[in-house]
């Protein structure tokens, strides 16, 4: 690789009480085949009582242009994280924990792989298990099925990325909330709300299992732990993210899968004490008292036909008190809704993505209506025109607006493109095609008119109109 055209790594060490693996750590990430003046370590020590620190330290003294220390207060995981994030000057950033080990051609490997698919925003890998003193004892540990579908929802279900195996782009990483109990659950997350995430099939990373392990590999009481600290912080993506406006928004049978994914956490923190018995999640008077808000608006989302934020002001709803079973039926019955919804037909399913919307009586009213549009439209391959008769009796309307067609010349005009709309809607079809319109055609722009909140064109300002869709 030509180090001219390579980014910069910047790996992220937050370390707390591991002096006894930190020096293996540190030395995995300086002997990386990785040109060394890209690739910096920031090591935060979090308060350490042991020999953390003097360890770091002396590895300052041995690499000087290439290692940052810090030293803060105990302040948590994600503190340590956040902090080294201010000092990292990389390109990419890669996270390693104190008591993990890289393997020698990880960072290479997951460049290459960046390099090749510019669509990728975080890659991670999969990882072997050792014990306290280096004996593997599991292997192939990781994420095991593609990155495909939905994957905001796969990664709100669980985390797949482990922190050590993972690398993402700069700009992709601010400041963690302090509400993340995970820095790489965050950070996967954050991903793939503008790019892609996917893994390496190989074991790039030794991940250490000991005692002192503060999440992976725990049980009993830790695994209940673990299991509430899940828990939470999906709760807390359910309420804080906007899950209908997503570049890929979740679907409500998206929403069902990702709230089996706490149900998932629950039963993993329950069997790891043998209990059916044990605190999940806690629940405040603040968050039952949300809780009725967002249902009034899922109600009032629903009345309108948006049935896709229905399902989700539910799932924020249900998020607030996980155990509220009125919630829970609440949240079927949209999700329910929504599935019978999705049968019906798409009225603007041939949209070729700028709608204009004309009430099918101005176009009947004169054949010159029609005529207009034709001419001045004509050859715009984005434009549709959407033709309203749904006030109209549905056989009447077809007939009607066949013959209009028909008078008009366009039975075979291929640089039209007009969609009919027939029939009574049901809500979910009349919102999807008032979310589609952009533009309406009409005989004035007087204040009489419909889509008051759209751009309004008559016969006299077509050449308006084509130069909106045209642009």
């Amino acid at each position: 690789m030509d180090p001219n055209t390579l980014p910069k790594v910047s790996a992220l060490m937050g370390a707390y009480n591991y002096g006894l693996y930190i020096a293996e750590a540190i030395e995995s990430a300086m002997q990386q085949d990785y040109p060394q003046e890209l690739l910096e370590l920031v090591i935060v020590d979090d308060g350490s009582t042991d020999d953390t620190a003097e360890i770091a330290a002396r590895y300052v003294e041995r690499y000087p242009d290439r290692i940052k220390f810090v030293q803060q207060a105990n302040a948590g995981a994600t503190a340590a994280v956040n902090r080294a994030r201010v000092e990292a000057t990389g390109d990419l950033i890669a996270l390693l924990d104190a008591d993990d080990v890289w393997m020698p051609d990880k960072t290479r490997k997951q460049v290459e792989l960046m390099r090749l698919r510019p669509e990728l925003g975080l890659v991670f890998s999969r990882m072997r298990l050792i014990d306290g003193d280096g004996r593997t004892v599991g292997r192939d540990y990781g994420h095991r099925e593609p990155m495909q579908g939905n994957q905001f929802a796969r990664l709100i279900w669980e985390n797949v990325a482990v922190q050590s195996s993972l690398i993402i782009e700069a700009e992709l990483f601010d400041q963690m909330p302090a509400g993340a109990p995970y820095a790489d659950w965050w950070l996967t997350l954050r991903a793939t709300q503008f790019k892609q995430v996917d893994y390496l099939r190989e074991e790039l990373v030794l991940y250490r299992w000991h005692g002192a392990n503060i999440t992976g590999g725990v049980s009993g009481p830790k695994a209940l732990r673990e299991a509430q600290k899940g828990i939470d912080f999906q709760r807390w993506v359910l309420r804080n993210f906007e899950l209908t406006t997503l570049t890929d928004r979740l679907s409500p049978e998206d929403m069902a899968f990702v709230w089996t994914g706490l149900e998932n956490q629950a039963q993993k923190g329950l069997s790891g004490i043998g209990s059916h018995f044990g605190t999940l999640a806690t629940v405040t008077d603040e968050d039952r008292a949300q809780a009725p808000e967002h249902v009034a608006a899922a109600e009032r989302a629903g009345l309108e036909g948006d049935l896709v934020t229905e399902c989700a002001l539910w799932l924020r709803a249900r998020a607030c008190d996980p155990y509220d079973a009125d919630l829970r039926a609440g949240f079927d019955a949209a999700v329910a809704r929504a599935a019978q919804a999705a049968k019906l037909p798409d009225p603007v399913s041939e949209n070729r993505g700028f709608a204009i919307l004309a009430d099918a009586a101005f176009l009947l009213a004169d054949d010159a209506h029609l005529r207009s549009y034709a001419e001045a439209m004509r050859g715009v391959a984005v434009a549709t025109l959407v033709i309203d008769a749904s006030a109209i009796d549905p056989s009447l309307a077809a007939a009607q607006l066949g013959e209009l067609v028909q008078r008009c010349g366009l039975s075979d005009d291929d640089d039209l493109t007009m969609i009919g709309v027939v029939g009574e809607l049901a809500p979910s079809q009349q919102f999807k095609l008032n979310r589609a319109i952009k533009a309406v055609y009409a005989a004035t722009d007087s204040a009489g008119n419909p889509r008051q909140d759209l751009p309004i064109f008559t016969p006299g300002s077509l050449d308006e109109l084509r130069e909106l869709a045209e642009r």
